[in-house]
């Protein structure tokens, strides 16, 4: 008896049907205490039935960390009416190719009445949606979805009408795409009924408590300047805003319209906390006129501490006028980053990058000086 320990990790050591079968009946006999598991191995739908058990009778978990098995539909089951679990996880032990393909459509009324923070991966969203429609969570306040395939702008249209009535009261969201799992199936040039764009997720403004937003796509984002405006008006308390994916590949530059940097400063205007912004975007140096306005403004700037960039690379000409438009922005201690390739045809790009970077921590005017 292990009746003090009160966290549990079992990794992929147990990936023998027998030895799961043998480690769920041990565990409520010698740790009954348990409030938090994770399960890391490989998601074979044939351990479910030892494991739903175990769950069920463990009443004092909070945290549970499971391998996206196909069909999740068991697990919620034995997981609903548990007034302790405040964060569900579906990912650990995941191979890329493997994700949950199945939820539970009738599970009834007040279930997962505690949870505050669910993280799962999916095959599509679709694969989701039973019980996003049928079961609102009212408490769920960090919400992770992830998904091992490219999806069109209408699914990811679907899935952003669907999570405001699922999860009102949202603070932080993450839609994302593994892109690793179809990296050499995406399309070197998508056609523009591909482009996911604001129109695919602005439903999700109605989730008025965000604070950190992340939607990462196989594709750049389609966006403009008076679409960040409306991101950065609905959400004023935003802290993170992250719309592009370090997996993009240099030939999708073009494919979409950009937000400038006026987008950023929109952003400031309107988001004080602003800490983290991660955007697809045309880098074109603010006007000289535009510098000047800023400098003067008494407008209380958000001091961004990361700050990451992708869309057309700064001309060397351009590198030190780039540099004084960041500098108005970003806090002095600010991360910038970018895409850095490994082909020569790119060091140019990565030397301007790295002059932009230079300049902007030289330049860069401490709050107390402003």
């Amino acid at each position: 008896m292990h009746g003090g320990i009160q966290d549990f990790t079992a990794k992929g050591i147990y990936n023998v049907l027998s030895a799961i079968c043998d480690l769920t009946a041990a565990i409520p006999v010698r740790m009954p205490s348990l409030t938090s598991v994770t399960l890391d191995f490989y998601p074979s739908d044939r351990y479910i039935p030892p494991i739903a058990p175990l769950l069920r009778s463990l009443p004092q978990l909070s945290k549970i960390a499971l391998p996206s098995f196909t069909d999740v539909s068991p697990i919620l089951l034995a997981l609903k009416s548990s007034t302790k679990l405040q964060r569900l996880c579906f990912n650990s032990g995941t191979p890329y190719n493997k994700a949950v393909e199945e939820t539970w459509r009738q599970l009834g009324d007040s279930i997962f009445t505690a949870v505050e923070d669910l993280y799962i991966r999916v095959r599509q969203y679709s694969s989701i949606y039973p019980f996003f429609q049928e079961h609102p969570l009212q408490n769920l306040r960090v919400l992770t979805v992830l998904t091992i395939q490219n999806e069109e702008p209408s699914s990811v249209r679907n899935l952003f009408q669907i999570i405001p009535t699922f999860s009102p009261n949202l603070v932080e969201l993450k839609v994302s795409y593994s892109h690793e799992s179809e990296f050499f199936e995406i399309s070197v040039t998508p056609p523009e009924d591909e482009i996911v764009t604001f129109a695919d997720f602005r439903a999700v403004l109605a989730c008025p408590n965000i604070t950190r937003f992340t939607l990462l796509h196989a594709y750049p984002l389609g966006l403009t300047d008076s679409d960040v405006e409306e991101i950065a008006i609905a959400w004023p308390r935003l802290r993170t805003l992250r719309l592009c994916n370090e997996g993009y590949l240099r030939r999708h530059w073009r494919l979409s319209s950009k937000p400038t940097l006026h987008a950023l400063f929109t952003l400031i205007r309107h988001c004080p906390e602003l800490e983290e912004v991660g955007l697809f975007m045309d880098t074109k140096p603010l006007s000289s006129a535009t510098l000047a306005s800023l400098a003067n403004t008494d407008t209380e700037f958000a001091m961004l501490k990361k700050l990451f960039l992708q869309g057309s690379p700064p001309e060397r000409q351009d590198t030190y006028r780039l540099a004084m438009s960041l500098s108005q922005f970003c806090h002095p201690s600010c991360t910038l980053e970018w895409m850095e390739w490994n082909f020569t045809v790119d060091e140019e790009m990565t030397h301007s990058w790295r002059m932009v970077e230079e300049m902007l921590a030289a330049s860069t005017v401490p709050p107390t000086a402003r």
